[in-house]
């Protein structure tokens, strides 16, 4: 079961991390954001998770509902979810 979390997690990271890196470019280039480091994708799926509930601009609600998912695997299927809605 662990394993196939493991597993799981990585794959919806993997599936996060182009959409984040394209939100990311967009606040750059039209807010004046300051870019994350590109180590940042090299962490683990759980840490990860947690940068872009931190990051991605979205009402307290719906950010208090990220942080507070029960797992990595749910907390990264709301981040996808979120970004495939943004018009990148």
């Amino acid at each position: 079961q662990e394993k196939r979390d493991a597993s799981t997690e990585l794959q919806l990271k993997e599936m996060v991390m182009p959409l984040f890196r394209k939100y990311m470019k967009v606040l750059e280039e039209n807010y004046g954001v300051t870019p994350l480091r590109e180590e940042i994708h090299t962490y683990p799926p759980a840490q990860y998770s947690y940068i872009v509930a931190e990051v991605i601009q979205v009402d307290l609600h719906e950010k208090q509902r990220l942080l507070e998912a029960d797992c990595t695997s749910e907390r990264l299927r709301m981040e996808l979810d979120l970004l495939e809605r943004f018009d990148l």
